[in-house]
């Protein structure tokens, strides 16, 4: 989100940004690089987990296929338990597409449900 900063802020500011440039046009220029690193990150949906598979199983099992950015299972805040599915995040397409050629995924003898998303 980017916020609108008031004269007192601008001012106080002043000292960040180039001569001649508005704090307004700095907070463009750091919301399009935020963005466009946005673009070069590859996110599945993994389901099916097993209830013993934390983010560093997950993590292990699909660094075979590329770079893994991120692996995070997710647990129910009350119990601390799996809630049974996670994310993964990969820097290059083309580990989406070993992914999805291969036709089963099985990780401690669940079969894995994997969608982009």
């Amino acid at each position: 989100m980017i916020k609108r900063l008031t004269f007192a802020d601008e001012k106080e500011r002043k000292s960040e940004t180039k001569p001649g440039e508005s704090i307004d046009k700095l907070f463009i220029h750091m919301a399009t690089a935020v963005a466009k690193v946005g673009k070069s990150v590859h996110r599945i949906f993994v389901g099916n987990l097993p209830w013993t598979v934390g983010h560093q199983e997950l993590r292990g099992y699909f660094k075979e296929f590329g770079r893994v950015v991120n692996a995070n299972v997710i647990f129910d805040k009350k119990t601390g338990c799996s809630k049974g599915y996670g994310f993964v995040s990969f820097n290059s397409l083309q580990a989406l597409e070993k992914i999805e050629n291969e036709q089963k995924h099985i990780l401690e003898g669940n079969y894995l449900n994997i969608h982009k998303s």
